[in-house]
């Protein structure tokens, strides 16, 4: 993606101006003022007359060498560079240096800023020589008459920043913008438009360096600045927003980034007209953006109409044109069209050394547009001649570990694979992945939830490419099962823990200022969960507003919660810290989804006049699975894999849901899904199992061995992990209270007349999507057994000693529900649901979620109430407060459903839960037995309680204090009393329809 010399030019139009204000003015004041207001409002274009005017009456007045006339000539000069008329500008502007050296003598304060004028010039002709000697000239001048903290020294210090931007030398660069800044905020304050300048550049040059977080803080106080001093109408403004929109790129929020060029470039077509060269760049930015975005005809459009603007404007060979020949480029070769996309990156690469030099970063990115393009032909020594050059260049302007490097040493470990150079492609697949890694550890502290998911989402190919090479290589190198093991405890659910590890954080901070500013956020979340479930149009326009405070405010949370973070939150953990937990006879099994590599599309170049056709390898949608077994002992981590991963998901994946809901003996998925990984597992009794993919819709204890005819919850003891870095012990002290709240038996007609009394025999839900009105005909149907459920386990639970709080029929309303706090035990019993996308709701999280009292009449009518609508979504669950929640029981139907996103398990109620705090969650896989659902939760809190007590009673007896629980006792009771339970109902109820529904997930 091309978008550096966007930003060049940018960073070049926000300099503060400061020639017109210092120019001593004495007479022409109507001509004064016409240039003043143009000069003030960006308007260029429209002071040239003024100003070419107002120097032909100074010389009928003033000798040519004069100051005043000088002065005018300086102010002309640079009027001209703004509007990119160079030759006139240089002949003006060196007239004017003469003529003050002349008058004035070398050293002069005026002397120096036509020095800083014609920097400017020289920057914008890319002749970076003449810049850097004209802006030590000024700063050098401007230092010696008026001392260091001078505003005009603020202003060359900061130009020569743009400078050494422009050539690569960050160092350099932040050094001058920082001097710059500092006197900036020192003799201006915080709201100047020099200060808005400053934090600009700032904003650009971290851009540019990776430091995402940083660059979006840095132009967000810029455009806060400019809108406060000038208005939603003003280039200035325009500039910010485009800068913005380009940050949102490459944090992977595309619908942001694209509301915030659109504006700018609608803003800046006000202003300028057409034929502009800041028109034009955001036409060039809108083209890469809707090029990402698939959506090709508007691309083309954007960016040829950027190209006729600057070949109207510019010399042919200006690096603009270079760079929208790349942007151009870029477009043909996603297109296919291979061989004209050859001839605009070539030309762009002409360009772009002939501006540059060799050793420039834009000449690198055109090296490495080229490569991926002959990689894409099969021309494959070729694009790695390409490759190596671009990263020669990158790391000579980077320095080794940038993030510019990740994408050339990942394309060039894909090139390598393809050409069976496998120990090399490893070395560049390791260098790239830790360079993506890093970027994550930096990053997502200051990015909201939505932002960590965009922008890991712009890094899961990568990921994925490297998985599929990991398998691959692994019959060469066992040691690639270490290293995909250590990827899986890295990245496995990294975005659903980082959300609940910085809400953990504040929450248990003891900072009263920031748990304040939490529950204030907590609310806000709370009404964007209520607008998007409004059906009201008039409501949902304040949707925008309140998404922007909350995001604001989560980022800031989620920043200052890295000062509560514990070593152990920052610390990458490795297979060998989890091996060190098991015993023997345990293993832990992490469960991988992998691309096949293969064909991924076959294109037919149309522009070229032979009209070849390429067959384009990459990764398809053909999936695989590697078990990856780890036991007490071992050298290292065992890999399976399993081939038909496609079959395991398609026909499989049906034969076994057809045989759970028929109930028919399953003959076929032992075999396809656990007998591979079994046969490693000789001598093996408790298994650690992290699933993925498919696995996340299996119950395996339900698959029978079809040699012994024992089902595997008879063979083996499955402990279900979100990932097995669970098993890490953790420097959590907190002690957990004997608190349970339980909810069932909804009145879901509470608010008709008439109670809809219809008898179930499943806890399922009719067929609905979220925001529509039930069918006449259907109804929500009570589950008379869910109150008989919730009424025995609280019972026993009382008699265990706990503290109950139990909401049933008109009670079991969403309210009650959000105002528990932190009990130890949250048990809802009642209809769950899942939709399936539709098109309408994208969120999983909105498609999911529980039916609790008033939720029959809100399906059927709506919510004219204007109250919780009694339908509790995931969405709406995150934001439960169940910090340190031992166990959530989801005693319902499919709540263990939802959208599967490969290494992030389940988006839906799952996950909801467990975002909130939950520890350990059971839930359903599939419809469950109304009748057959109380007796299995009753018979687990039976045994639970019973084990618990006795745990109490050994303590007790030893003259010890009885704590509830004492981990880990208390998590293996209730995982045993969960085993017991399911084991008591298969000998009543042999089928797995009734006694596997069922399961438990978690610590």
């Amino acid at each position: 993606m091309r978008l550096n010399q966007s930003l060049n030019y940018l960073a070049i139009c926000t300099i503060t101006i400061c020639a017109l204000a210092q120019t001593v003015w004495a007479q022409k004041q109507p001509l004064k003022d016409s240039i003043n207001k143009y000069y003030i409002a960006g308007l260029y274009a429209k002071a040239i007359p003024f100003a070419k005017a107002f120097i032909v009456k100074l010389e009928k007045d003033h000798k040519p060498e004069s100051k005043e006339v000088s002065g005018a000539q300086n102010v002309l000069g640079d009027l001209l560079t703004r509007t990119n008329e160079y030759a006139d500008a240089e002949a003006v502007l060196l007239k004017a240096l003469n003529n003050r050296k002349q008058t004035l003598g070398l050293n002069h304060l005026l002397v120096g800023e036509v020095h800083n004028n014609l920097g400017n010039l020289y920057k914008a002709t890319s002749d970076a020589e003449k810049s850097e000697f004209h802006f030590l000239e000024a700063l050098r001048i401007r230092k010696s008459v008026l001392g260091n903290d001078h505003i005009d020294v603020a202003t060359t210090s900061s130009n020569l920043g743009v400078l050494y931007l422009d050539l690569g030398k960050y160092e350099m660069a932040d050094e001058m913008y920082q001097l710059a800044l500092g006197i900036r905020l020192k003799t201006l304050g915080e709201n100047s438009k020099d200060v808005a300048s400053s934090y600009n550049n700032l904003g650009i040059l971290y851009w540019r360096s990776g430091k995402l977080p940083k660059a979006e803080e840095f132009h967000e106080k810029s455009l806060k600045i400019r809108q406060k001093l000038f208005g939603e109408s003003h280039p200035l403004v325009a500039h910010s927003l485009n800068n913005l929109g380009l940050v949102y790129i490459f944090m992977g929020n595309l619908p942001k980034a694209e509301t915030f060029l659109l504006r700018s470039l609608e803003m800046k077509r006000k202003i300028y007209g057409d034929n502009n060269l800041d028109v034009a760049e955001s036409y060039n930015n809108l083209g890469n953006l809707t090029k990402n975005l698939g959506k090709y005809i508007e691309s083309a459009d954007f960016s040829l109409k950027s190209l006729r603007i600057k070949e109207a404007i510019l010399e042919p060979n200006h690096p603009d044109i270079g760079g929208s020949y790349n942007n151009l480029g870029e477009l043909h070769w996603t297109l296919g069209n291979y061989y004209l996309a050859e001839q605009y990156h070539k030309k762009a690469l002409e360009i772009c050394t002939n501006s540059y030099g060799s050793e420039h970063i834009e000449v690198a990115g055109s090296y490495l547009n080229l490569g991926n393009l002959y990689a894409d032909q099969g021309k494959l020594e070729l694009a790695s001649e390409y490759y190596n050059r671009a990263l020669n260049i990158r790391r000579k302007v980077f320095g080794e570990g940038h993030p510019e490097l990740a994408n050339p040493y990942h394309d060039e470990a894909i090139n390598l694979q393809e050409m069976g150079n496998m120990s090399k492609a490893e070395l560049f697949f390791n260098r790239s992945k830790d360079i993506y890694l890093e970027q994550v550890r930096q990053f997502f502290p200051a990015f909201s939830d939505e932002e960590k998911e965009g922008f890991f989402a712009t890094l899961t190919p990568n990921i994925d490419a490297y998985q599929s090479f990991a398998v691959a290589r692994y019959a060469e190198n066992r040691d690639m099962a270490a290293q995909l093991y250590d990827l899986q405890l890295t990245t496995k659910a990294l975005l659903m823990n980082s959300s609940a590890k910085w809400k953990h954080r504040i929450k248990s901070s003891g900072d009263k200022k920031l748990f304040l500013r939490f529950t204030e956020w907590e609310s806000l979340q709370n009404q964007l969960a209520n607008l998007l479930q409004s059906p009201d149009s008039t409501e949902r326009l304040a949707l925008d507003s309140i998404k922007a405070m909350s995001e604001k405010s989560e980022k800031e949370l989620s920043l200052r919660s890295e000062n509560f973070a514990q070593l152990a939150d920052r610390h990458q953990p490795t297979w060998q810290e989890v091996q060190q937990q098991l015993k023997s006879g345990e293993a832990a099994i992490e469960i991988i989804r992998i691309h096949r590599n293969g064909i991924q599309r076959i294109v037919t170049d149309t522009s070229s006049p032979a009209k070849p056709t390429y067959y384009i390898k990459g990764l398809s949608d053909s999936a695989q699975y590697a078990a990856l077994i780890l036991k007490a002992g071992t050298k290292m981590p065992e890999l399976v894999l399993l081939a038909n991963g496609t079959e395991l998901e398609g026909k499989h994946l049906n034969y076994y849901q057809n045989c759970v809901k028929q109930k028919l003996e399953d003959r076929e998925s032992y075999d396809q899904y656990w007998k591979r990984i079994g046969e490693k597992l000789k001598g093996i009794n408790r298994i650690y199992f992290s699933p993925d993919g498919v696995y996340l819709n299996l119950n395996l204890n339900i698959l029978q061995n079809p040699k012994t005819k024992k089902f595997i919850i008879d063979e083996k003891d499955i402990h279900l992990v979100t990932v097995t870095k669970d098993l890490l012990p953790t420097n959590k002290s907190e002690q957990l209270n004997k608190l349970a709240c339980l909810v069932g038996f909804p009145n879901y007609y509470q608010s008709h007349d008439q109670v809809v009394s219809t008898a179930a025999t499943e806890r399922k839900s009719p067929t609905l999507r979220y925001g529509m009105k039930l069918d006449a005909s259907e109804v929500l149907a009570e589950l008379p057994q869910t109150k008989v459920e919730v009424e025995k386990i609280a019972d026993l639970l009382s008699q265990a000693g706990w503290e109950v709080k139990s909401y049933l029929a008109n009670e079991a309303i969403e309210e009650n529900l959000k105002e528990s706090y932190k009990p130890r035990l949250l048990h809802i019993a009642t209809h769950g649901y899942f939709q399936p996308k539709d098109g309408e709701v994208s969120n999983p999280l909105l498609r999911s979620g529980l039916m609790l009292a008033g939720a029959g009449t809100t399906l059927r009518s709506g919510n004219p109430e204007k109250r919780e609508d009694g339908i509790l979504t995931a969405y709406e669950a995150m934001n439960l407060n169940l910090d340190n929640t031992d166990l959530v029981v989801l005693s319902a139907c499919e709540t263990g459903l939802g959208e599967i996103k490969n290494g992030e398990g389940v988006y839906g109620l799952q996950r909801a839960f467990k975002v909130a705090g939950a520890k350990t969650i059971i839930m359903s896989l599939w419809k469950v037995s109304d009748e057959a659902t109380q007796e299995l939760m009753v018979s687990f809190y039976k045994h639970w309680l019973g084990a618990e007590a006795v745990v109490a009673t050994r303590q007790t007896a030893k003259g010890e204090k009885a704590v509830w629980p004492k981990a880990p006792t208390a998590s293996n009771t209730k995982r045993v009393a969960f085993l017991k339970a399911q084991k008591e109902l298969k000998a009543k109820y042999p089928n797995p329809y009734y006694w596997g529904a069922f399961v438990m997930v978690g610590e």
